[in-house]
């Protein structure tokens, strides 16, 4: 098929709306047993989740309607606004703390997590930048991506924070940066990760509990433990849908960054797989799409929102199989959660309007 009858926009519209879909479906299976328990409503989480879609498709319709050179103009301030959200979260008093991690900004009955609107922030304003060949000198790079992955990080989110120094790099790297730059750029990335790591007894235990999920499964390694057991239930072909046994708050945060374990415990080794071959598609076909595009700025945006998607579902993926620590990341546009599925689905609205000009 060639470049001019291969109509990229609608396959990675098709990819996109049928991973919303699944998230749906799975959302309202995993949660009907806690949303009865806490909300007397069986539905409840699958429909705030439907709003909270509602609101990322008109945000995916209105940004894909807008021309990108809007968004370019914009682009500082929104980095800006992203940095002054982070700096609040941390502030007492404002930022709200659940599970010891402040991450959550609260504004009447909304909640917003500040992190994922980094993320989007990140991805507009480096794509925008690195168009300037003079811009894509290292210490400029850092001094914009830095900022947005530090604070991230002293929330404490590490997760995130790989997340956006994944999307920075993969933009830096697609701009034309030498090898002799992301290979310094890495292995600070990992000194400051290992520091991080270092300085958190959760975050040593967290490291524990990956190397043996074993040694303390009804404490330390409760988690890693369960998702082992979860996975190994499932088998190959798994229970069948609605057949899980864990979601009974056996396995802690299902419907957010546990959930793919019950879609493995449901649907076996192969349902978990064509989920996850269906996500790297995704991946792929944005790839392809800004390649096909042509523009510097389109593979930045592509390159970058590749990142976002296909990385953040390999970190969730190999925690849920525990072949990497857990770090608390959702599978993207699976899992629960609003500030996720809206700055993600608006996202791809940019990307679209990228894809039409």
């Amino acid at each position: 098929m060639s470049k001019r009858s291969f109509n990229y926009r609608r396959w990675v519209l098709i990819f996109l709306l049928l991973l919303w879909l699944v998230g749906i479906f799975f959302i309202g299976d995993v949660s009907l047993a806690e949303a009865r328990l806490h909300f007397q409503d069986s539905f409840y989480f699958v429909k705030k989740q439907l709003l909270w879609s509602f609101a990322g498709l008109m945000g995916l319709l209105l940004a894909a309607k807008l021309p990108f050179s809007f968004w370019r103009k914009i682009a500082f301030a929104v980095y800006l606004l992203s940095l002054v959200f982070l700096g609040l979260v941390l502030v007492p008093g404002i930022g709200r703390q659940i599970w010891g991690a402040h991450r959550w900004l609260v504004a009447g009955p909304f909640v917003f997590q500040p992190a994922e609107f980094s993320k989007f922030a990140i991805l507009l304003y480096l794509s925008c930048l690195l168009i300037d060949p003079a811009k894509r000198r290292p210490a400029i790079f850092l001094l914009i991506s830095a900022p947005s992955i530090l604070l991230v990080a002293l929330e404490p989110d590490l997760g995130t924070s790989i997340i956006i120094a994944m999307i920075s790099m993969a933009i830096y790297f697609i701009s034309g940066a030498s090898v002799r730059s992301i290979i310094a750029l890495f292995l600070i990335a990992v000194i400051l990760g290992s520091a991080f790591i270092a300085v958190s007894p959760y975050r040593r235990q967290r490291i524990m509990a990956f190397t043996n999920p074993f040694y303390d499964p009804l404490d330390r390694s409760y988690h890693a433990y369960q998702l082992v057991l979860t996975l190994h239930q499932g088998g190959w072909l798994g229970k069948g849908l609605g057949e899980s046994r864990q979601k009974y708050r056996s396995l802690p945060q299902v419907t957010t960054d546990s959930i793919l374990a019950i879609i493995g415990e449901e649907t076996g080794f192969v349902g978990l797989v064509s989920l996850l071959a269906i996500l790297g598609g995704l991946a792929i076909l944005i790839l392809a799409a800004s390649a096909h595009r042509g523009s510097i700025l389109a593979r930045h945006f592509g390159a970058g929102l590749a990142a976002w998607v296909g990385g953040q579902g390999f970190l969730n993926a190999s925690a849920i199989a525990v072949l990497l620590p857990f770090t608390g990341v959702p599978f993207p546009l699976i899992s629960y959660g609003g500030s996720a599925l809206v700055m993600l689905l608006l996202a791809f609205g940019l990307f679209f309007s990228l894809l039409k000009e």
